[in-house]
């Protein structure tokens, strides 16, 4: 199963009051059956969490020595180094506990990285000797330190959030020194030791001498996003719209020539720069005017530079690092893949499952072990449902089907139907899927079936499938039809903005809501609604009509056992950690849940 209710808000997190009640009248508030909080149900408990699928991507600096050495860093703790081509992650901090913020290597044997803990409260600092990191170095106990420029091994300025700044001599660092009163930096640039630049919240810019620090933000103060100087006589700062150049006696802005908010500029020389726009439109300059150079097919660009040789490097959110070459951009090279954020899994058997996220990674579970995230050519959200070990399909966001035969995927299939929302096998010659334009499709085994009007106006989110001759849909708002095997079939209403469908025969069926409710399909009609809990409820499986499964906000598991009740049966950790939205329960009652972060727990 997986996250139906894609569009549904943030939680609130509720829970340890079960309600009993029909849709048509009050509810009663009843006490919760009493069981262990941390996990057995039956013979089954829930293991420690293992890493499934990992979160990990979306890069936040990096600068390059040379066209053979590079260090990334990425929002979720990993510092990448590049040599020769090869991206290799060479230091991991903790996920949503550290992150890195910027980067400044003097040599391919000396780096320094700037971070901060997740809420900005601590600064920290960490050296690279070419084949090591020292682990975090906290010089801020009160904010996260934003920035570094080293202009040798021997000599580096880092500054916080708070208008700090800290000097290293080649052995230790220098306590806080305040850069000024009332403002908040954000970058910095330094070309010797007596000549450092420094932008605040508004742009700035900030100017030291060696001594002191100067104001020079008159004549204008605009916002800066990235800042580059190449020597005492040229510094660049990268406004909204426009570049401010810094010519040795005064900044002076250029004219406007991006029809979209810039992000980055970087110049190998006065007479030559780089710039990119927040869409990935580049621009060149050659010492007179900026003409338009090509478009990346960046999602999120962050950081643009330019080496001596006037080759240039740019990464953004995409996890791809694009080169800029001889008058053209390549075609980008993978350095830090995004990962995480599961949004479906399938387990049909106890020794096999097959998850696939939001960046378009699927994983497999087999052999006791989860394997590395491979992408595909998947386009959105994608959703999975597995028949057998090794017999899966997966639909996306892109209209898109894949078919896949034990580690082999096929060319997506275009079906023109609509963005998917659900799929759901029974066999490898029997599939259904629904789309959020309210059209339903089948999978005989060779082929898909034309896309067939189900609803009209409305948005499917689940389906699941008991036989050829039996699936259930659902929409947004709680309608459900039923598949005979020829036709679709109004079926009645039930629980609106529902997060869960599981159909393990053609007389049960049971869906929740994202508000807690619940109602079963007993082969003729649903069931009132009724509550598993005051709360917010994320995924149901149902491998058998006597034992249900849900994830509730607080990481709270539920359990039904075909006695017309729920119980709440294990705690999966903070919520802080990231919530428990993904689960797939086999026929056996063996179950994975996977959270936001992509770490996992197996039920059994």
């Amino acid at each position: 199963m997986g996250k139906f209710a894609a569009t549904v808000l943030a939680c609130t997190v509720a829970f340890g009051t079960v309600l009993v009640g029909t849709s048509g009248g009050a509810t009663a508030a009843v006490a919760p059956s009493e069981a262990p909080q941390h996990g057995q149900v039956g013979d089954g408990t829930w293991a420690k969490r293992v890493p499934v699928d990992i979160i990990s991507g979306k890069p936040d600096a990096m600068t390059c020595v040379s066209e053979r050495f590079c260090v990334l860093a990425d929002d979720y703790g990993a510092i990448l180094v590049e040599r020769r081509g090869q991206w290799q992650t060479s230091y991991r901090l903790p996920a949503h506990d550290l992150l890195v913020n910027d980067i400044s290597c003097a040599s391919r044997s000396f780096c320094v990285a700037t971070g901060q803990d997740w809420y900005a409260h601590t600064g920290f600092v960490m050296t690279y000797d070419g084949s090591t990191w020292t682990d975090p170095d906290y010089l801020s106990s009160a904010t996260s330190i934003l920035g570094v420029s080293c202009v040798s091994e021997t000599w580096c300025m880092a500054i916080d959030y708070n208008a700090n700044f800290y000097i290293y001599n080649g052995s230790s660092w220098s306590s806080a020194q305040p850069i000024a009163a009332d403002t908040n930096v954000t970058d910095i640039s330094c070309v010797t030791t007596t000549f450092c630049v420094v932008t605040d919240d508004l742009g700035g810019p900030w100017m030291y001498d060696g001594t002191s620090w100067t104001f020079d933000g008159y004549d204008g103060h605009y916002e800066g996003y990235d800042l580059q100087c190449l020597s005492t006589t040229w510094c660049v700062i990268t406004s909204t719209y426009l570049i401010r150049v810094w010519d040795g006696t005064q900044w002076t802005y250029g004219d406007r020539f991006a029809p979209q908010p810039l992000r980055a500029v970087s110049c190998s020389s006065p007479a030559f720069c780089m710039a990119v726009d927040e869409y990935g439109g580049t621009y060149r300059y050659d010492g007179t005017s900026w003409t338009g150079a090509a478009s990346l097919p960046e999602t999120y660009p962050v950081t643009l530079g330019c080496l001596p040789d006037q080759s240039c490097y740019e990464t953004g959110w995409s996890g791809y690092v694009y080169r800029y070459q001889d008058g053209s951009w390549d075609g980008g090279a993978i350095a830090d893949p995004p990962a995480g954020s599961p949004t479906s899994m399938s387990c049909p058997s106890d020794d096999f499952c097959l998850l696939v996220d939001e960046h378009g990674n699927a994983v497999r579970y087999h052999n006791g072990a989860w394997g590395q995230p491979h992408r595909h050519p998947i386009v959105g959200a994608p959703f999975v449902s597995c028949s057998a070990p090794g017999r899966c399909v997966v639909v996306d966001g892109g209209s898109q089907a894949f078919v896949i035969h034990g580690t082999r995927w096929s060319k997506p299939h275009q079906l023109e139907a609509g963005a998917f929302r659900s799929v759901s096998c029974v066999s490898t010659g029997f599939c259904a899927a629904v789309t959020q334009t309210g059209y339903a499709v089948t999978y005989d085994g060779s082929s898909w079936s034309a896309p067939v009007k189900v609803v009209d106006s409305r948005e499917l989110v689940a389906v699941s499938c008991a036989s050829a001759t039996f699936c259930m849909a659902l929409t947004y708002q709680g309608h459900s039809v039923e598949f005979d095997g020829q036709s679709w079939q109004t079926a009645g209403s039930t629980v609106r903005l529902p997060t869960g469908l599981s159909c393990p025969s053609p007389t049960f069926c049971m869906t929740v809501g994202y508000h807690g409710q619940y109602a079963q399909w007993d082969g003729a009609e649903w069931s009132p609604y009724r509550y598993v809990v005051l709360s917010h409820v994320f995924d149901l499986s149902c491998p058998r009509d006597d034992f249900c499964q849900v994830l509730a906000a607080g990481n709270n598991v539920y359990t039904y056992t075909g006695a017309g009740s729920w119980t709440k049966t294990a705690w999966l950790g903070s919520f802080a950690n990231g919530p428990y939205n993904v689960l797939s329960c086999t026929p056996t009652v063996t179950c994975w849940a996977t959270n936001d972060d992509g770490w996992g727990r197996r039920y059994g």
